[in-house]
């Protein structure tokens, strides 16, 4: 959770539309960040159940969704060597999900985004967003 001030908000164009649910929070951030503005975090914790900790129960949609908003989020804000990680933490991740990914799909995705490193195109689940 947290708490943002409308103006700063509005300071950096509002909530980036192409992270429309995956890495928000890291764009919005960041994007505050590069404004100028400090982020104070709270001496507290709050319980989440993180529907991806179980990659077989997590849609294909939604695997796509994620890898996207990293590379997107990798793609505008990070550097060379930022790229460089991102790539090597691709082959690593699809190399365990290799392992344990019951749809071959969500291992590969990861392994050839490591190689190309390009934009994806944004995938909805059925009735969402066009």
């Amino acid at each position: 959770g947290a708490a943002l001030r409308v103006i700063a908000i509005e300071d950096i164009g509002g909530f980036p539309e192409d992270f429309w649910l995956d890495y928000l929070d890291h764009a919005v951030f960041e994007q505050l960040h590069l404004q100028g503005y400090r982020v104070w975090v709270m001496k507290t914790v709050l319980q989440q159940n993180l529907s991806h900790l179980d990659i077989n129960s997590v849609p294909m949609w939604r695997h796509w969704s994620v890898l996207a908003a990293q590379t997107r989020f990798v793609l505008r804000f990070g550097n060379a060597s930022d790229r460089l990680i991102f790539r090597w933490w691709l082959l690593k991740t699809s190399r365990e999900y290799r392992s344990h990914c019951r749809d071959k799909r969500i291992w590969r995705m990861r392994a050839a985004q490591a190689f190309r490193l390009r934009q994806m195109p944004p995938r909805y689940p059925e009735g969402q967003r066009a």
